[in-house]
């Protein structure tokens, strides 16, 4: 009997609500933009099929590819062809087709110049290898602007076999260094007539020199440490080739780079240095010392990050030395964070060296910054430790760095600001909240929503609890 009322009740519902459907169709909005998407490419104008390139952020069904690959055969306009482009180029998957053309037209030496450098791009990140090969023999071209785009997309192809090809290229043509390399590379092409290559100049160079360290290419590294040690490099061709080094990691380098701290160009040393401080390795921490005695500041500053980088600990008195003493106010100051950034360590001898004297405003401000830098539950109780103790002047110092604050850390900080006299201070502190979606003052905030005695202070509560997505 149940059953048949069952029965009876279901078959009521379908007569009485024909529009309810127990199907998997897709929302009604979901099949709008569909036919959205398909109107506009279909007839929308050439402005607004560039419009819709520019802001497309995923890639289309195959429908909508091919009609948009339609719309790009019939545009006769040079911009929309250009956004075209620039759309496919970011594309993860593209049908060959597509592919194909648009290789075809970049290699067309007829086709608009500024389409055909917008689609190196393309070729680099679309392209076989013989779109890498084609790029490579645009280096040669007698035209900066050519070279330089090709340069560009050849850096950010994917590293194979792309790295080995630039890495010949370069060997083959370079008089910077004595060419007595052979040829190891399996990718090589062997159509390259050196006759037909040019040397590059260094701003083009150091495009593809910084490649090798994004691609953490190791090959490279005798021709780049060849490159730094010629004394008819560049100033740039040098920095770049340090700088690569460092992200590829190469420890077989330091000592070379040591020797350029004393380098007679500024930038020369700075970047060696910097270098220097990128590696995480303890084979380079008593280069630091000598570092931290070098006359540049800039110098002195990155020996500081180098120490940070590595959570020397066995440095903290000369950290302490030179937050107290360096003449160069950035290196106080990095020597500062340094020891902020290495914990209860750092924090206990930090407290020791600066006893119960009063901290001046920008003393207090730059522990602000150190904290924020090193978000950590020691440094933010050592700075609330220090607000709870200074006056007005330090108060405000210390809470104009913590409003840039993105961590929960600091919410025991945030805490104190939220229940301040001053109801500037309480919306700045609820404010700030807005980028740090776990914290832990969801309570306070609930609570200012509805008490707060400021009608500002309980909007913004409101919309900070609205943000993070607390109802």
């Amino acid at each position: 009997m149940k059953l048949c009322n069952l029965r009876f009740l279901l078959i009521l519902c379908v007569l009485i609500f024909p529009q309810i459907s127990f199907s998997a169709e897709k929302p009604e909005n979901e099949i709008e933009d569909e036919f959205t998407i398909k109107d506009t490419l279909l007839y929308g104008i050439e402005s607004e099929i560039q419009g819709f390139a520019k802001e497309q952020k995923n890639e289309l069904s195959e429908e909508h590819m091919n009609i948009l690959y339609e719309r790009y055969l019939s545009s006769v306009l040079i911009q929309t062809k250009i956004e075209l482009v620039r759309y496919f180029t970011k594309c993860e998957k593209l049908p060959d087709n597509i592919k194909n053309y648009i290789f075809e037209e970049a290699i067309n030496e007829d086709t608009n110049k500024e389409l055909r450098l917008i689609e190196f791009s393309f070729l680099a990140k679309h392209g076989n290898q013989d779109s890498i090969n084609y790029l490579i023999e645009q280096l040669a071209e007698n035209d900066i602007i050519t070279q330089q785009n090709a340069a560009t997309a050849l850096a950010k192809a994917p590293n194979d076999p792309t790295a080995g090809l630039i890495l010949e290229y370069l060997k083959s043509t370079d008089s910077t260094i004595i060419n007595d390399t052979t040829d190891d590379s399996e990718d090589f092409d062997e159509e390259y007539d050196e006759s037909e290559q040019v040397e590059l100049s260094d701003d083009i160079k150091t495009i593809l020199l910084r490649a090798f360290g994004e691609w953490k290419y190791q090959p490279a590294t005798d021709y780049l440490k060849q490159l730094i040690e010629s004394e008819i490099s560049g100033k740039f061709v040098k920095m770049y080739a340090m700088s690569s080094l460092a992200q590829i990691g190469d420890l077989s380098s330091v000592e070379l780079m040591r020797e350029k701290l004393g380098d007679e160009e500024v930038k020369v040393r700075e970047f060696a240095a910097a270098s220097l401080a990128s590696f995480e390795n303890s084979a380079v921490l008593p280069i630091y010392m000598d570092m931290l005695r070098h006359n540049d500041a800039k110098i002195r500053v990155y020996a500081c990050q180098g120490i940070a980088k590595n959570k020397d600990t066995t440095k903290i008195d000369l950290l302490i030395y030179k937050f107290q003493k360096d003449p160069d106010a950035s290196v106080k100051n990095e020597a500062l964070w340094t020891l902020l950034s290495m914990g209860n360590a750092g924090i206990s001898k930090l407290k020791d060296t600066l006893g119960e004297k009063k901290l001046p405003p920008t003393t207090l401000s730059s522990i602000a910054t150190g904290t924020i830098k090193n978000p950590s539950a020691e440094n933010a109780a050592f700075l609330k430790e220090l607000y709870e103790g200074t006056d007005k002047a330090g108060k405000k110092a210390i809470e104009r760095i913590v409003y840039r604050t993105e961590s929960h850390f600091l919410d025991p900080i945030l805490e104190l600001l939220l229940q301040s006299d001053d109801p500037e201070t309480r919306l700045a502190a609820a404010g700030t909240l807005k980028k740090i979606p776990n914290t832990t003052l969801i309570n306070k905030l609930k609570d200012m929503k509805e008490n707060d005695s400021n009608a500002a202070v309980k909007r913004t509560a409101a919309k900070t609890l609205d943000i993070i997505g607390i109802q």
